[in-house]
């Protein structure tokens, strides 16, 4: 489901969402958190893949001290050596040393060392470092303010301040007062451990210290000003410290002190020293490890690979200002395409946001190749997962949106369909009434003595009548099936009695047009089929009725097979007439509704066109194919191929139907009928169909009366309309099936006669109690069967019970022993207000008659307040007019909804109301 096109301005909270999340991660220490992994990686592309070059690192290692132990003793040793080690390394060329050994106290040998710090030659650096604290054995804040120039220079921008610093014992200075050449080699980490920027100057008390890299620079070129490296705002510099494959190479200590003492040639020394600087440290000190981006390594290989960096000019520069505001731009582009755009469109979007994100990885990654310089990728890709975290989110909004509306369309839809259906079958009701008495009439009229001219007259008013009605039925049939209401039916049938009796039905059609009908049945065929039999039937009719109407002569045949290579039990239906034909570019149209193969046939045959659209749908809708092949002028042949399984045909029914209906062969009793019907038209149709079968036909005008007069007497048959004022057939037959079982009474067969014939009508009727629903408008023919169908199950000389008591209730029935309407003790309670009492007996005739009906739609809807002000409203209205029992009954109800949790009421209160409710409207129609 696509959500549809909306304002632009509906979805400009996108890029700006996108925006502010960009913002906050950038100016916020959350961008800080977020960005290390990335600067950290990109840190680790820009650090240099082949060893350092121009630098040595000499490593005071454990193997080198086992090994000189013998010569030299245990560790430390006494400086002078470190005297000799100066010299060894000027002769083999060293550019300058640095001595990565905080030497802050005095020691033996200090006079040696100082003398060869001072000689001329190969520069000697010296490591110093910050103290946190200030010690109270280290003078440090007294050391007078001269000293080399290293020590003086300015720095160029901020420096890091220590309260304290640890410098080389006063024993190694050139002179009093004067400083050798020194650098810090304290480097604070970051909070996760992890060193990442190297700041270039220390300041204590009034004087800079460089950072012992920077020493060593600064001793080679002592009167030259220092390179503008790149640093922040706290005067530190960002480096790319290599891995392992940038290292640069390291001798054991061993093989600078061996030659130094004359054990061994100096020529693999030389070699390795000459023009290099020389960083002498010590592996053998655990604290001297350092952790970068790459891993951890020694201190003073970070010491020689940073003033590697700094002499070559490897400093990555910070991004630049205007760099994060492109990259970020470049971020929201995704949520500004999706905003102009007006829609979400989640694959174009997630492809336009990925495309974004490699975009700024590019972008950063050609910047840091050609620039050194590293830029912060959290705001931007933040940005743009904001903007397609927002964008779906839009996208989730729209769609729930999108499916209340259509949710709320549906509701509204199925509203109007629920009211076409109600107008449908109102409609159908009301059409059905009149069309009984037109057809009813029309028969009665054609058993009479009438002339040619009068015969022909009222031929056409049946057969115009018939059409009618037919068409009002496939109306019908075409709403259901387009609001997916159509119902079918299955259940096993013989397929042999349906095929007979329906050729038996249009045989006498094809026979006034001289046409002959055969039915042809391969003796494969089962006679037992599970289908739904009225629906086959129907569409067989359809297609049969067409072929006798648009074949003006030969013959039609009804062919009956097996599917050719089913393995289901399909069969065939084969409809093949000689007939006018049908064009090949109009085969497709038949199957539409309101369609014909030629304008001019409704002229000539009639017809709305409807037959074939509707037996297509139920072909379909019983899992079935229909086809067609048709030659012009030539015939048609309609086939339908349907899933009909074997099974079982169910016993034939008998019923002996008689020509006429007499009495008792004794003449004893004349079967009684009982008429509930309140039109007077359709009673006149109804007696006057049945005057000359010997019956006695009783007409109630509605509900209650019909209530009343089956309980004075028992009938043998009753015709109950299911709708009539007062009280709806339905109502009166579910009354009455209560009060058969209340006295243990014989059951009345009661056949529902209505106009309303759908599916949801039958069921309602047989859940009511009936035992046949009988629609509108019918022949004397079927009337004639249906009284058949029960009332020969007299048995000759039969005593009927005695009129009057037929059904009385037992003495244990819940009845109540006073009267059913107290209309006396009502009107004293007016004061004798006749006309008031009247009044309020006519309103609780209109509203005890519908309180069943309204009261089931509440219970049904779960309604718990409506059903416990219906039965308030019903105990008022009922001690008003002085039915007690059924106010007392009310009550009880009431009282079991407000105190049901659920407010379900109770079955045994429930049932109490209805058998107090038919009583009392029966009561008031004799007010």
């Amino acid at each position: 489901m696509t959500p549809q096109r909306q304002s632009p301005v509906h979805l400009a909270w996108v890029p700006l969402g996108a925006l502010l999340v960009g913002l906050v991660v950038a100016w916020t220490p959350l961008g800080e958190i977020l960005s290390r992994p990335l600067n950290d990686w990109q840190h680790r592309i820009a650090a240099p893949s082949k060893p350092t070059e121009g630098v040595l690192v000499i490593d005071i290692d454990d193997a080198s001290l086992r090994q000189l132990q013998p010569v030299l003793g245990t560790w430390p040793f006494k400086r002078d050596l470190y005297a000799l080690l100066i010299e060894q390394l000027r002769d083999a060329g060293a550019k300058a040393i640095a001595i990565d050994l905080l030497l802050a106290d005095a020691h033996e040998g200090d006079v040696a060392l100082a003398q060869a710090i001072a000689r001329p030659g190969a520069p000697v650096v010296l490591a110093a470092a910050g103290l946190r604290h200030a010690q109270d054995s280290a003078p440090v804040a007294e050391y007078p303010t001269g000293g080399p120039p290293s020590a003086q220079r300015p720095a160029p921008r901020g420096a890091m301040s220590w309260p304290a610093m640890a410098m080389p014992s006063e024993t190694l200075w050139p002179a009093p007062g004067q400083l050798p050449r020194v650098g810090i080699i304290t480097t604070p980490l970051d909070d996760d451990g992890r060193l990442r920027r190297l700041p270039l100057w220390h300041a204590w008390h009034d004087r800079n210290v460089p950072v012992f890299p920077l020493a060593v620079w600064m001793a080679l070129a002592p009167d030259k000003p220092a390179p503008s490296w790149s640093t922040d705002e706290l005067g530190r510099v960002a480096l790319a410290f290599p891995g392992a494959n940038g290292a640069a190479p390291v001798l054991p200590f061993a093989a600078l002190a061996r030659p130094a003492l004359g054990l061994e040639r100096p020529d693999a020394l030389m070699k390795a020293v000459k023009d290099r600087v020389v960083f002498i440290g010590s592996s053998a000190v655990l604290t001297d490890r350092v952790m970068t981006v790459n891993g951890q390594s020694d201190g003073t290989m970070i010491l020689a690979q940073s003033y590697a960096a700094l002499r070559d000019g490897r400093v990555l520069r910070p991004a630049a200002a205007w760099s994060p505001p492109l990259q970020l731009a470049l971020a929201l582009v995704p949520a500004l395409l999706t905003w102009r755009r007006g829609r979400v469109e989640m694959r174009q979007d997630a492809l336009a946001a990925a495309l974004a994100a490699l975009a700024v990885v590019g972008l950063g990654l050609a910047w840091l190749t050609r620039q050194q310089m590293p830029t912060p990728w959290a705001a931007p890709l933040a940005a743009v997962g904001a903007g397609l975290v927002l964008a779906e989110i839009a996208r989730q909004r729209d769609l729930a949106s999108t499916n209340r509306r259509l949710a709320n369309e549906r509701a509204i839809a199925a509203a109007a369909n629920q009211a076409k259906s109600e107008f449908l079958a109102n409609v159908s009701h009301e059409v059905r009434t009149p069309m009984n008495a037109l057809l009813g009439v029309a028969e009665l009229l054609w058993a009479t003595e009438l002339s040619p001219e009068q015969r022909r007259h009222v031929r056409i008013f049946r057969e115009s009548g018939n059409t009618l009605l037919e068409l009002i039925d496939d109306l019908l049939d075409l709403s259901k099936i387009e609001a997916g209401r159509f119902e079918l039916d299955p259940a096993p049938f013989s397929l042999h009695a349906m095929l007979e009796r329906m050729l038996a039905l249009q045989g006498p059609r094809a026979e006034q047009k001289g046409l002959r009908l055969e039915l042809s049945l391969d003796s494969d065929v089962p006679d037992g089929v599970h289908g739904d039999r009225k629906r086959l039937e129907q569409a067989l009719t359809n297609l049969l009725g067409n072929a006798i109407k648009f074949t003006p002569q030969g013959r039609i045949e009804l062919s009956v097979s097996r599917a050719a290579g089913s393995r289901s039990q399909e069969i065939d239906f084969s409809v093949k007439d000689s007939g006018i034909g049908i064009a090949p570019s109009k085969l497709q149209a038949i199957f539409e509704p309101f369609t014909q193969a030629d304008g001019s046939v409704t002229r000539h045959y009639g017809g709305t066109g409807l037959g074939l659209s509707i037996t297509r749908s139920m072909v379909q809708l019983m899992g079935g194919q229909i086809g067609v092949r048709s030659v012009a002028g030539a015939g048609s042949e309609f086939r339908i191929t349907l899933p009909l399984p074997a099974a079982e045909p169910p016993q034939a029914d008998d019923p002996g139907v008689p020509a006429q209906l007499v009495a008792t062969a004794n003449g004893d009793g004349v079967p009684s009928l009982l008429l509930a019907e309140d039109n007077e038209v359709n009673v006149y149709i109804f007696e006057g169909m049945l005057a000359d079968q010997g019956l006695q036909i009783d007409v109630a005008a509605n509900g209650p009366i019909a209530l009343d007069m089956a309980r004075q007497r028992r009938y043998d048959l009753i015709f109950m309309d299911v709708q009539m004022p007062g009280m709806d057939g339905l109502s009166v037959t579910r009354e009455l099936r209560r009060l058969e079982s209340a006295g243990r009474l014989p059951r009345v067969p009661i056949v529902a006669l209505t106009a309303s014939g759908q599916a949801d009508d039958i069921r309602d009727s047989a859940a009511a109690g009936c035992d046949l629903h009988m629609g509108k408008p019918f022949a004397k023919q079927a009337l004639v069967e249906v009284i058949a169908r029960f009332v020969p199950a007299r048995t000759a000389g039969h005593a009927w019970p005695a009129i009057g008591s037929a059904l009385v209730p037992a003495p244990n029935a819940p009845f109540p022993a006073r009267p059913v309407l107290d209309s006396e003790t009502a009107l004293a309670a007016l004061d004798g207000d006749t006309a008031l009492y009247r009044r309020m007996v006519d309103h609780a005739s209109v509203f005890i008659a519908g309180w069943p009906q309204d009261f089931d739609t509440a219970h049904g809807q779960g309604r718990g307040e409506h059903m416990r002000g219906l039965a308030h409203d019903l105990r008022s209205i009922a001690d008003n007019i002085g039915a007690y029992a059924l106010s007392n009954a009310a009550a009880r109800l009431e009282d079991s909804i407000t105190l049901s949790p659920t407010s379900e009421p109770q079955p045994d209160a429930l049932a109490l109301v209805r058998a107090e409710v038919g009583p009392v409207i029966v009561a008031l129609t004799r007010v």
